[in-house]
């Protein structure tokens, strides 16, 4: 008999190794004991049949006790597995959602760094604008005053020596 251990710590499946291999090897004890006593020439035990008696009682009960312990381990086994395959599925589940949720990350941080170049982009062309507006301003300006000031304030010198103070009175 074969006794296979799936999803159980190292040491527990060493501790559960180790009783297997002592009921089989009671249970082997036993069944070579029967095969000697129905084998042997002289039937001692025959002549006391209660000693006899107990003996298979008692063996019987132990390997009862065995057999229970066994089955108990197999059924502690296959819910430790149940439970592993449980909590193995449930990791998957969770690493899908933690890498939809880095490549949605990533994708944002990607539009972030676009939209900050767009903004740059947009504030350095605003920049020179305003410079270009500025510029074209003050040519503007100082248009305007130099046609004033040729216009109303300047005079020359010709028209300087048409206009006398005696004739101007």
């Amino acid at each position: 008999m074969r006794i296979e251990l799936h999803g159980v710590e190292p040491h527990e499946r060493k501790a559960l190794s180790v009783k297997v291999q002592e009921y089989q090897e009671k249970n082997q004890a036993f069944s070579d004991k029967l095969e000697n006593s129905v084998d042997a020439p002289d039937h001692s035990f025959i002549r006391d049949e209660s000693l006899a008696r107990d003996r298979k009682k008692d063996t019987t009960f132990r390997l009862m006790g065995t057999t229970d312990k066994l089955n108990e381990a197999k059924q502690s086994a296959a819910e430790i597995e149940e439970v592993a395959v449980t909590i193995t599925e449930a990791l998957r589940r969770n690493r899908n959602q933690i890498e939809d949720t880095h490549v949605k990350v990533k994708s944002v941080i990607d539009s972030q760094r676009h939209g900050g170049s767009i903004i740059r982009r947009m504030l350095s062309r605003d920049r020179r604008q305003r410079v270009a507006l500025f510029g074209l301003a003050a040519i503007l300006i100082i248009a305007f005053l130099l046609t004033l000031y040729f216009k109303f304030g300047h005079r020359s010198p010709k028209e300087d020596s048409r206009i006398h103070p005696d004739k101007t009175l």
